[in-house]
């Protein structure tokens, strides 16, 4: 798939095989009403992981994940927050970045995350072993 788009809609897509903690705090989110359609805002993005990640300590070696993504207008104190593995916020930086630049999302452009390989959404919290399918550092699609 070459482009990002369904209809008029620009897709962001995060592979649960290669974040699958990351899918799983998105899938949550979702199910606690956070909205599936975010707007890019990247000059938020240091005040919105500050402000969701502020009072995080990891309990497992891992960092602090947050949606609505840092680089929104939904992220920032409001978003949902769980731990993940350190090498998933590594993928999920490079995969969000080069997702924007596929789908042409540029600044203010709203846009839909999808899950793909939604079986492979991890199905308990990040207790400290990286369980993904694919274990890579960058993850551009």
């Amino acid at each position: 798939m070459t482009t990002r788009q369904c209809g008029d809609v620009k897709v962001v897509v995060i592979d649960a095989a290669k974040m699958p903690f990351i899918a799983r705090n998105i899938h949550l989110a979702w199910g606690e009403g956070q909205p599936s359609v975010l707007t890019r805002n990247s000059a938020k993005q240091a005040a919105n992981r500050a402000a969701a990640c502020r009072r995080f300590v990891p309990k497992n070696g891992g960092s602090c994940d947050e949606y609505g993504f840092a680089t929104t207008d939904e992220g920032g104190s409001g978003a949902r927050t769980e731990e993940v593995p350190l090498r998933e916020q590594r993928c999920q930086g490079g995969a969000i970045s080069s997702e924007y630049a596929k789908a042409k999302i540029g600044q203010g452009d709203g846009f839909l995350v999808v899950i793909s390989n939604p079986a492979q959404v991890a199905t308990t919290g990040f207790a400290g072993a990286d369980v993904a399918d694919e274990q890579l550092e960058q993850c551009a699609l």
